[in-house]
């Protein structure tokens, strides 16, 4: 089967030919007044065992390299090497903390 994923895309997809897409939309308004925060905790937990399962966040907020690097798996590599070679200076997405301006410069110069 052809996949439909060009798997050279700086995005994170199953290795599967066939996933799915569950969103999750809430708002801070509970009836039991218990606001916002319960709402973040609840989301944290959902999230740690949405990764049990193998699950991945459209939108991830890591903070950590490593978590990145799970988060693209078997495509961290490739990844990391078109970060070298279309954003060397670390100019692209500086908020997503993937790479840090002096680390894409090292990369660059390996």
């Amino acid at each position: 089967m052809d996949s439909r994923w060009d798997r050279r895309l700086a995005v994170s997809v199953p290795e599967e030919e066939v996933f799915y897409l569950v969103a999750l939309l809430r708002n801070s308004h509970t009836r039991s007044g218990q606001g916002l925060q319960h709402i973040l905790e609840d989301n944290a937990r959902i999230l740690k065992l949405c990764d049990t399962l193998g699950c991945k966040q459209y939108f991830p907020t890591h903070e950590r390299q490593a978590q990145w690097e799970h988060h693209f798996g078997s495509n961290w590599e490739l990844f990391v090497e078109h970060k070298r070679t279309f954003d060397p200076h670390a100019i692209l997405t500086p908020g997503q903390n993937i790479f840090r301006k002096c680390q894409s410069l090292l990369i660059a110069a390996t």
